[in-house]
């Protein structure tokens, strides 16, 4: 899960979204932030995610939709993304992760469960079996 930029990347906050923030957005995304419970993530991809999100934020087209962020759909978003880097090379790896979390986001909790047959499935992918 940690592969959405290589290991040798240096994550660095992005100072120009945070100037561009008022008190009242910082206070928002502060706390839209803190409902993706950040700190069950390595420190770099939550750096990383994070400034994802708040470039998200200030997007006019996603800012609305990525108000809707918490922690279960973070991961989802997250664990889509995975998988999908471990079928195939991500060419675009920061523009796909937005796509997984708009798509998380866009799905009903139903969605978001598996049946015991796909569970065994991939259980068994990831093994090697």
């Amino acid at each position: 899960m940690k592969s959405i930029y290589p290991s040798n990347h240096k994550p660095q906050e992005n100072k120009n979204l945070d100037n561009m923030m008022d008190e009242m957005e910082k206070m928002e995304f502060d706390m839209l932030i803190s409902n993706c419970e950040m700190h069950i993530l390595s420190t770099e991809l939550s750096i990383e995610i994070t400034e994802i999100l708040k470039e998200m934020y200030m997007h006019p087209d996603t800012r609305e939709k990525i108000k809707e962020i918490n922690s279960k759909k973070l991961l989802y978003g997250l664990k889509n993304f995975a998988i999908a880097n471990t079928k195939s090379r991500i060419q675009i790896p920061k523009a796909y992760f937005k796509k997984c979390i708009l798509s998380a986001l866009d799905q009903t909790e139903l969605s978001t469960q598996y049946d015991v047959d796909t569970i065994i499935n991939e259980m068994s992918n990831y093994e090697g079996g």
